[in-house]
């Protein structure tokens, strides 16, 4: 390419100045399974082995902020049917509402089923301090319609 030099490095898209959000999800260790994804023709059997509970989410955060749709949506298929449940939607939940504060599109359906998982089992949620803390550091938007809920 023009006006590129051999050897030039790329950065990886910044996330938001959050402390708990960066130690959920390393970037750096997303990236080759993004880069597989996109030179296997887009073909999520090309990574599938390779996606574990660890990583899953920083493949989906990858793909959403690089606006690779075909990899968010398979990264969150893996996410709701492997890694979404009571124990972890107050992580992915404050994930996605950090995201998307700070001007990142493509977490409202995930966060809105974060929400739907802690509506069913709050009850959970509050026997965990650390996710309970983390819970409580969503806005109020937030949190109302799940304390709220009558389930």
């Amino acid at each position: 390419r023009p006006g590129t030099e051999p050897g030039a490095v790329v950065d990886l898209p910044a996330l938001p100045e959050d402390e708990v959000l960066r130690a959920q999800i390393d970037l750096g260790t997303s990236l080759p399974l993004a880069l597989r994804f996109l030179y296997a023709a887009q073909r999520w059997e090309a990574i599938e082995a390779q996606v574990t509970a660890d990583n899953a989410i920083g493949v989906f955060v990858l793909a959403e902020v690089l606006e690779i749709e075909p990899l968010a949506s398979k990264a969150f298929d893996y996410i709701e049917a492997s890694v979404l449940g009571p124990a972890t939607a107050a992580r992915l939940l404050y994930t996605a509402v950090v995201l998307q504060s700070a001007g990142r599109g493509g977490f409202d359906g995930p966060a809105a089923k974060c929400a739907e998982v802690l509506k069913r089992s709050f009850h959970e949620l509050a026997t965990r301090p650390e996710d309970l803390a983390l819970f409580a550091r969503l806005p109020v938007s937030v949190l109302a319609p799940i304390l709220e809920a009558d389930e």
